[in-house]
């Protein structure tokens, strides 16, 4: 292959240079290693970092300097890519789809779906970033790894609004690029210890890798070609820093970090030699040379099969299942590269450019109206009595005080559920068993007239700390706060459970701190529950064949914990029961009309919280009618 000697930015690299796809293969067998054998390379998605960088490289080397100077124009450019691309996830998310319907619970199906209507517009990297963490409950979604596929998509927007700002001003490209990866790594270091997601996530944080992969193009544009097997020695030295960045670092390693850095820097470094070195074959091994030509298609078919695996059993693919799947995502890679990528990418299979163009928005439609379809769930796919635990289970929480109301008061630490100024005034403290049942409360509250308000944080009486989130500055601003707003009680619902009890000390403390503001104080007894309540895996269990399930918790256990919980505080604990509403005889309620009362182990349902309503109206009444204690 011919490769032309190069001196100045304003000429191009020509020919087809091997190696790079040996660093390709690296790059997703990482990735690879890292999904389905995770002790094998446990920083092995370090992978996704070295080929960012190779991506920017191959663009610059293939686009650059002909959109700079006007032989290629920016449509041209895009209907590249999305040549490349496109097709193969149009395939992969067509036969995906269907097995997720057949597999997938509804919550699972639901999250899917939403990941289906953001690719058409590459918008799934925000998407998961919103869902959590990407180490977070990573194989109930299918479709996670196209996080990055989302990011080049926008990186190549970047690159050409680039294009476009420095057309006439060429030589300030590279600066400006230069000045923007330099902000870029500076924000991640900035946000990996505040946000470690955001950093991993969005593209202003990756910009860098790319950047470097285009600034490794300008170098090898700048050099003679190198002659010695040196260099060749030194290609294979950062080729397995690249191998040894993956094999032992940890998914606990921060990104941007030592390991992101050593990775990139040796993927540029490995780059330029192989561009301008004159390589032994050694680095250029066939069957690694075909891996990394087909590594697209196989990073894209590697994920959704374990996934898959997954959602099915849940539980992790061993070993030989896992080995099993790969080489069938490499099958997968291989006939997609050869019957849809290569032909539509050399024009042999939809070549008019309207053609082209028709069946990708097309597809991008029927894309958006499956997800769409399936965004709810599909629960007609079971039957009524399984259907009611499985909407149970699936029910939404609102985020604990509405998202706007955050934003719009940020340093408030109470919210208002219902407001009622010239009523009486509760306010709810606790974790997230208050949140739970903050509507049916607030419904009742309404009924009756009473102002109803709920603490921000997610913090529990008895349990304050020294911690900045839970600590005493915050009861202190609560309690400020509470009594400028007017507030008359406070009524505490948390999980009280024998292995997370306050201590004595801590809730006399509490208590007394709030009482001697003015609060009425009262508890609310914690819901029964048991370790076998979440309806998704009792309805799970029968889609299996077992009895559905609908048994509850002997009262007398239940009595039993509440008895002492109650000699553990017997002056602190004003509790109110609920055990009337949810034990009316020896089993207490898991269901009521075939409903579950519960979305999980013991956070309540909305007939749930009605249940809890009930039970603390008599308490409501006695606020509305002024008469707190």
């Amino acid at each position: 292959m011919k490769r032309t000697a190069i001196w100045g930015s304003q000429e191009r690299l020509e020919g087809h240079v091997p190696e790079i796809e040996t660093l390709r293969a690296v790059a997703v067998l990482l990735v690879v290693a890292y999904h389905a054998f995770e002790p094998l390379a446990p920083g092995g998605y370090i992978g996704v970092d070295i080929f960012f960088v190779i991506s920017g490289y191959v663009i610059a080397r293939t686009y650059l300097d002909d959109l700079l100077q006007g032989r290629r124009r920016l449509r041209d450019f895009f209907a590249a890519r999305f040549r490349r691309l496109a097709p193969a996830m149009i395939v992969l998310l067509a036969v995906v789809t269907p097995l997720v319907l057949l597999i997938a619970l509804p919550d699972a199906t639901a999250a899917y779906a939403r990941s289906v209507i953001a690719q058409p517009f590459y918008a799934q990297n925000f998407l998961f970033w919103r869902a959590g963490d990407y180490f977070d409950a990573a194989l109930a979604k299918p479709l996670l790894h196209t996080w990055s596929l989302a990011v080049e998509e926008q990186f190549y927007l970047i690159f050409a609004l680039g294009i476009a700002l420095f057309k006439r001003w060429r030589r300030l490209f590279m600066p400006a690029l230069l000045v923007g990866a330099v902000a870029s790594i500076l924000l991640g270091i900035m946000l990996e210890p505040i946000s470690p997601k955001t950093a991993f996530y969005l593209v202003p944080t990756r910009l860098w890798e790319f950047v470097l992969g285009i600034a490794a193009f300008r170098i090898a544009q700048s050099l003679r070609t190198l002659t010695g097997i040196w260099a060749t020695y030194l290609a294979g030295v950062f080729l397995v820093l690249c191998v040894v960045s993956g094999l032992f670092y940890s998914a606990q390693a921060p990104f941007p970090g030592s390991q992101s850095i050593i990775a990139c820097l040796a993927a540029a470094m490995a780059l330029i030699l192989f561009e301008r070195g004159q390589m032994h074959a050694i680095l250029s091994i066939p069957a690694l040379r075909h891996v990394g030509r087909v590594s697209y298609g196989f990073y894209l078919w590697h994920w959704p099969p374990l996934a898959l695996v997954y959602l099915a059993t849940e539980e992790t693919a061993g070993p030989v299942l896992a080995l099993i799947l790969m080489v069938g995502a490499y099958i997968a890679a291989t006939i997609s590269y050869n019957v849809i990528e290569t032909p539509v990418r050399k024009k042999t299979l939809l070549g008019s450019g309207r053609t082209f163009a028709y069946a990708l928005i097309g597809c991008a439609a029927v894309l958006t109206l499956s997800g769409v379809a399936l965004r709810g769930g599909a629960f007609w796919r079971y039957p009524d009595n399984i259907r009611n635990y499985l909407q149970a289970a699936a029910e939404t929480k609102p985020y604990r005080c509405g998202l706007v109301r955050r934003m719009t008061h940020p340093g408030d630490l109470i919210c208002p559920l219902v407001e009622n100024e010239d009523a009486p005034q509760l306010l709810l403290f606790g974790d997230s068993h208050s949140d739970a049942a903050k509507g049916a409360l607030a419904a009742e509250a309404e009924r009756l007239g009473l102002g109803l308000h709920l603490t921000v944080r997610n913090c529990s009486l008895g349990n304050v700390s020294d911690a900045a989130f839970c600590g005493q500055a915050m009861l202190d601003a609560v309690t400020a706060e509470a009594q400028a707003k007017g507030i008359d009680a406070v009524l505490a619902i948390s999980l009280w459970a024998t292995d997370r009890l306050p201590s004595r000390e801590g809730l006399t403390r509490d208590v007394a701190q709030l009482e001697g503001a003015g609060f009425a104080t009262y508890f609310m007894e914690t819901v029964p529950s048991a370790g076998d309540y979440a309806p998704e895996i009792r309805a799970r269990n029968a889609l299996r064949g077992s009895d559905l399930r609908t048994d509850g918790t002997p009262r007398a256990t239940y009595d039993g914990f509440l008895d002492a919980l109650r000699a553990t505080y017997p002056d602190q604990l004003n509790a109110i029961a609920v055990r009337e509403a949810f034990c009316p005889d020896a089993t207490c309620d898991y269901v009521q009309n075939g409903r579950p009362l519960y979305v999980d182990n013991h956070h309540v349902s909305r007939i749930g919280a009605a249940r809890v309503a009930s039970a603390m109206t008599p308490l409501m009444q006695n606020l509305a009618a002024g008469q707190a204690e």
